[in-house]
């Protein structure tokens, strides 16, 4: 994505609703933007329920390489009591970040995965994960085919 690419990022009270997939890619290039990456986090972005975004955007960081279930729960409880407080009957915009190329790795996808699983699991509405490296953002999907090695 070139800086043409990238629409401008407005405050949460003035950004246009996020009603579509594309929508929220959009927000999330427009939050990335200027950011370099130099370690793994992750960042939760909670919406209304008529989508509108909470000016709440917490962080996780350093994040580990692979996730474990105590991790994951504690991130849904995070989300689960934020979501509570702000915006009940909202969801949540994850986006996984880390420095290096695009290719999809498999921790990405271990991250993507153990993300949905446990938010099903316990409930919490998610929408589509996204994943910011130094070189793309793009939507993760369930099948997509892994590349690249991996760094320990």
């Amino acid at each position: 994505m070139n800086a043409d690419e990238v629409p401008q990022l407005l405050p949460p009270k003035q950004a246009p609703p996020v009603r579509t997939p594309e929508d929220l890619r959009l927000l999330w290039s427009a939050r990335m933007a200027n950011y370099a990456f130099t370690h793994r986090s992750l960042w939760c972005l909670f919406l209304a329920p008529d989508g509108r975004s909470v000016p709440v955007l917490p962080t996780i960081e350093p994040l580990p390489t692979w996730p474990d279930s105590v991790d994951l729960l504690n991130v849904m409880r995070i989300c689960t009591e934020t979501l509570s407080a702000c915006a009940p009957d909202g969801s949540v915009g994850f986006l996984l970040a880390r420095p290096g190329p695009c290719e999809l790795r498999v921790s990405d996808r271990a991250w993507h995965h153990g993300l949905r699983d446990t938010a099903a699991q316990t409930g919490l509405h998610i929408q589509p994960i996204h994943l910011a490296t130094d070189e793309e953002l793009r939507t993760l999907a369930d099948e997509e085919p892994l590349h690249g090695h991996e760094r320990r």
